[in-house]
C-alpha cells in the first residue's frame, strides 16, 4: 500500500498528509492542479488469478456452474423424499 499512496500523492501534486481524528474536505483548495491520472494498480491476468484461486481460494473457489452442480442431487433427494411422503400420507 505505500506504493499506493505514493502514486496518489503524486497524482495529487501534494505532501502526505497525516490522518485527522475529524476530517474536513479542506485539504485540496479549490483551483488545486491536479497531475495527469494513473492507474493505482496493474491488472492481474486471468491465468494469474485462477493460479491465486488453486492456491489460496480453498472451497469458496467454485464457480456458479460447480456449486449448482452440488446443489443438485440434494434438490433431487429432498424432492423425492417429499414425493414419498405425500404419497403415504394418501395410502
Amino acid at each position: 500500500m505505500p506504493d499506493t499512496a505514493k502514486s496518489i500523492n503524486k497524482q495529487l501534486r501534494m505532501d502526505t498528509l497525516l490522518i485527522p481524528d475529524h476530517w474536513d474536505a479542506n485539504s485540496i483548495k479549490p483551483d488545486h492542479n491536479i497531475s495527469k491520472a494513473e492507474y493505482l494498480f496493474s491488472r492481474i491476468k486471468p491465468e494469474k488469478a485462477e493460479e491465486w484461486r488453486k492456491m489460496f481460494g480453498g472451497d469458496e473457489t467454485q464457480t456458479p456452474k460447480e456449486e449448482k452442480a452440488a446443489l443438485k442431487p440434494k434438490k433431487c433427494a429432498s424432492a423425492k423424499a417429499a414425493q414419498a411422503a405425500k404419497e403415504t400420507s394418501k395410502g
